[in-house]
């Protein structure tokens, strides 16, 4: 393997004199920096410790830190890609590559937006499916592809913008813009995201007769069939609490009362799916 030499000159008082020297062995990292704790038993550790877990995967019952899944999975992440602090720090939702159909032992590509890379220049990187597929955060419920794929669209043109022409900064500002037209029809909800791109299509306004209403009645809203909703982890817990419930008031339910147990027995049913679609894509 060919390696590259350079005639440095060196100097020691009045003596003056010029050697060869392999740049290979003066390149090599002074013991202290050497990277030596990311073996595979450390970053176990590592990441079960972001996850407030205890070495043998139990949880840690001392642990008083919060968001632990999102600590791990972005630990996870960060170890797999090779991502710089600013970089991981910085990087949104919609900056972050799809994730493939299924599971792959393939690299994954990693585009990095120039606003938030070292000297703002544009660069690519690699991570596996695992990793990613942790950042899971995706939406789910009858709104989800619709959100999936502008999302997707909006990483396409900031990917497509730096690599036609890296001199071009990219800033928070052009990000905001490309958000704008569907932040601005972002209803939150307890249960659920309601997305008022279209008035025609929100359920809530068929069901109340009134199509030309401005904003979403989120009193009528049902979310497992308005094509315009969408379901994300941090509505989980409602889901679950109505699913803890209404297996509570079914029990509970006498044997005349038929018709309040059959449409108790539908909402249940509805609400698990939602549930199982939740933890399908988390």
């Amino acid at each position: 393997m060919p390696f590259t030499n350079k005639q440095p000159v060196t100097a020691y008082g009045d003596q003056v004199r010029m050697q060869s020297v392999n740049l290979s062995k003066r390149r090599v990292p002074k013991p202290h920096v050497t990277i030596k704790y990311f073996e595979k038993d450390f970053e176990d550790l590592f990441l079960k410790g972001l996850g407030g877990l205890r070495p043998d995967g139990t949880e840690d019952a001392l642990y008083r830190g919060r968001t632990t899944a999102r600590n791990s999975a972005v630990g996870g992440f960060v170890l797999s890609s090779g991502l710089r602090r600013q970089e991981f720090t910085y990087l949104l939702e919609c900056e972050m590559p799809p994730l493939p159909p299924r599971r792959t032992e393939l690299p994954i590509w990693v585009p990095l937006p120039p606003g938030v890379t070292k000297g703002r220049k544009f660069r690519t990187t690699w991570t596996t499916y695992g990793p990613l597929a942790q950042q899971g955060a995706m939406p789910s419920g009858p709104g989800a592809r619709d959100l999936i794929s502008f999302l997707a669209s909006v990483a396409g043109k900031l990917a497509r913008a730096a690599t036609e022409d890296p001199t071009v900064v990219g800033s928070d500002q052009e990000v905001r813009t490309l958000l704008a037209e569907i932040a601005g029809v972002l209803h939150l909800g307890v249960a659920n995201y309601c997305w008022f791109i279209d008035p025609a299509k929100a359920l809530c306004l068929k069901l109340a007769g009134t199509p030309n209403a401005t904003k979403p009645l989120a009193g009528m809203c049902d979310s497992a069939r308005c094509p315009q909703a969408t379901h994300h982890p941090c509505h989980r817990p409602v889901w679950a609490e109505s699913v803890k419930t209404k297996k509570v008031f079914i029990e509970s339910i006498g044997r005349n009362h038929k018709t309040e147990k059959a449409r108790l027995t539908t909402d249940l049913e509805r609400d698990i799916k939602v549930l199982a679609s939740i933890d399908a894509t988390a």
